[in-house]
């Protein structure tokens, strides 16, 4: 796909060291993106705990590929694989993890939830100069609901359409995103919740 060499282009240039992808697939995007310098890889995705439903509700076409499938093919390198859906699995991993991602790259299911939930969510494990690449970036789009452009046209966080594209076969354009975290914006440390600030009462 033409959209990812920008990716690896972008690897080539800034050797990172961790990785972290939604969507491992078949493990193919994996081996490019040690090809071209990345040193560890953490890749989640359904593998064989998808079925039918989740493809309809998630917009999946891909064929699914076994969890031990993609081990094997990918047992030369330093990669960690974690099964099941993101919206728990990712989660649960970035518990009490301090950041530590270079980069990122967000291409598991294509619902605004689980693109919402994926991104928010290790946006908490990114390096404060890491890099987040977020694919499936529609134009034209006709099935409502999917997609990153749906995403970030509600989430106040910066970010670069990139200008290489493909076209599906809904006749959608297919672009990607990049979300460099030295521009999103920290909460001000001073911010304080309503519930743990003091207020003021006035006498009734």
């Amino acid at each position: 796909m033409n959209r990812f060499q920008q990716i690896y282009d972008w690897v080539e240039s800034n050797k990172p060291h961790t990785c972290l992808e939604i969507g491992t697939w078949n493990g193919h995007n994996a081996t490019r993106l040690f090809t071209e310098g990345v040193k560890k890889y953490i890749g989640f995705d359904l593998f064989e705990d998808g079925d039918e439903i989740i493809d309809e509700l998630e917009n999946n076409a891909k064929k699914r590929q076994t969890l031990e499938q993609v081990q094997f093919f990918l047992k030369s390198f330093d990669a960690e694989l974690i099964k099941g859906n993101t919206r728990e699995t990712l989660k649960e991993y970035v518990k009490d993890k301090k950041p530590f991602v270079d980069v990122c790259i967000i291409d598991g299911g294509h619902s605004v939830g689980t693109i919402k939930s994926d991104l928010l969510t290790v946006m908490k494990i990114m390096k404060h100069d890491g890099v987040i690449f977020l694919d499936d970036y529609y134009f034209n789009c006709p099935t409502p609901n999917i997609g990153a452009q749906a995403v970030l046209c509600n989430v106040q966080v910066p970010y670069i359409v990139l200008p290489k594209a493909d076209k599906a076969n809904d006749g959608s354009i297919i672009k990607m995103v990049r979300i460099n975290m030295r521009d999103v914006p920290k909460l001000n440390e001073w911010d304080v919740p309503e519930d743990k600030s003091w207020q003021f009462k006035p006498a009734a």
